[in-house]
């Protein structure tokens, strides 16, 4: 197993608030890594927002995100010093 790196693991501790999102047209791998952080980070008594350009897929309500993951549109306010982490895309166009 590969180490996590230092300054991801500070990150993750020194910031309150996080922004997470997938790539566009969202897959259960999109999905599940972004609630798979952001309930990690929510446990840890961080503030999350969880977001993705396009809305859940109806196929993959049973992943219980189509509450969760919010359509990005919909965000109207970002708290200020929010750590952004985009989660199974290899390009910000990817992000939408």
């Amino acid at each position: 197993m590969q180490e996590i790196p230092r300054t991801l693991i500070e990150t993750l501790q020194e910031y309150r608030s996080f922004i997470i999102a997938g790539h566009i047209r969202p897959d259960g791998d999109a999905l599940g890594s972004t609630l798979a952080l952001g309930t990690s980070l929510l446990a840890l008594g961080k503030e999350v927002i969880m977001v993705n350009q396009e809305p859940v897929p109806s196929n993959l309500y049973f992943m219980d995100c189509d509450e969760r993951i919010r359509p990005a549109a919909s965000v109207t306010h970002v708290p200020d010093n929010s750590v952004f982490i985009a989660v199974d895309t290899a390009t910000q166009q990817r992000l939408g």
